[in-house]
């Protein structure tokens, strides 16, 4: 089903001529980069409650997580600032060091998609949930 909706959502920009880079779908959220922000789109109940606390949560994160601008009021689509994600060179670096010296690091990193680095450098987390949904 969320193959079906991500196809959609892509001729729709298509159709509408939107130059956009699309970042990825893991299960439950599209999202794809436009004009310098990232956009995230719901693909079900869950992806709208991860936008919805994203927005609200993303202020008392600060300046640890990405910022969210905004957020439709049902939550199908959140715009987000769009920080530069690991490249492969840093998630190798990462890789070695966490394997060699700082084995939780590995857990907290977990696979370093999630991480990113703003225009000053500064290190950032791209997704961030709720653990009470995890349980």
């Amino acid at each position: 089903m969320n193959e079906k909706l991500i196809k959609f959502i892509q001729e729709k920009l298509e159709e509408y001529e939107i130059d956009y880079e699309a970042i990825g779908s893991i299960s439950d959220r599209y999202s794809f980069k436009v004009n310098n922000f990232i956009c995230k789109v719901a693909l079900n109940d869950i992806g709208k409650n991860k936008n919805m606390r994203e927005y609200a949560l993303s202020p008392e994160l600060q300046p640890f997580a990405i910022k969210c601008y905004g957020c439709y009021e049902d939550g199908l689509v959140a715009l987000f600032e769009c920080p530069e994600g690991f490249n492969d060179d840093t998630q190798e670096l990462f890789g070695k060091i966490s394997d060699s010296f700082l084995r939780d690091l590995n857990n907290f990193l977990g696979d370093y998609s999630n991480w990113g680095f703003r225009d000053d450098n500064s290190l950032v987390i791209l997704d961030f949930d709720n653990k009470e949904e995890r349980k």
